[in-house]
C-alpha cells in the first residue's frame, strides 16, 4: 500500500501547494526562490522555464496576488522571491526538496486540490437514483 502524500509533507508545506494553481507556478516560484536577490521580467523566467512569456507574466502577477513573489510596476514589470518570513522561506527549501525528490507527489498535489467541505455536505444529502435491481 503507498505511503499517504499528506503524511509524509508537514503541514506548512502542504498549505503552500494547497496555494498553488499550477505546475507552471511552483516551478515559477521554485526558480525564483533559488535566487532571491534576482529580479526577473517575464521573458526571463519564460526563456529559462521554457514557457510563453504572457503566461509566465500571468502566473507570476497571480503569485504576487497571493504574495509569494514580490511584483515591482513599471515598464519592464520586475518579479523577485518574497519569502518574508524564514517560516514562509524555509517551507519553500523544504517543497523545493520535495520536488527534486518526488515530483510526481508533488505535481499530483498541485492537481488535487482538497474538495469544498460545504459542497461535499451539500452532496452527502443528494438523492441517489436507487439501483432497480436492489428490488
Amino acid at each position: 500500500m503507498a505511503d499517504d502524500p499528506n503524511e509524509l509533507i508537514p503541514p506548512d508545506v502542504l498549505a503552500l501547494i494547497a496555494g498553488l494553481d499550477s505546475v507552471a507556478q511552483l516551478e515559477i516560484l521554485l526558480l525564483l526562490h533559488r535566487e532571491p536577490s534576482r529580479q526577473w521580467t517575464a521573458e526571463q523566467v519564460a526563456g529559462e522555464l521554457r514557457i510563453n512569456p504572457a503566461a509566465a507574466a500571468e502566473q507570476m502577477n497571480v503569485l504576487c496576488d497571493r504574495q509569494l513573489l514580490a511584483c515591482d510596476g513599471g515598464r519592464s514589470k520586475q518579479y523577485h522571491d518574497a519569502a518574508h518570513t524564514p517560516q514562509v522561506a524555509a517551507a519553500i527549501d523544504q517543497l523545493t526538496r520535495l520536488y527534486n525528490e518526488r515530483r510526481v507527489t508533488v505535481i499530483t498535489l498541485v492537481f488535487t486540490k482538497p474538495s469544498d467541505p460545504l459542497r461535499s455536505f451539500a452532496d452527502a444529502f443528494k438523492i441517489r437514483r436507487r439501483d432497480t435491481r436492489d428490488g
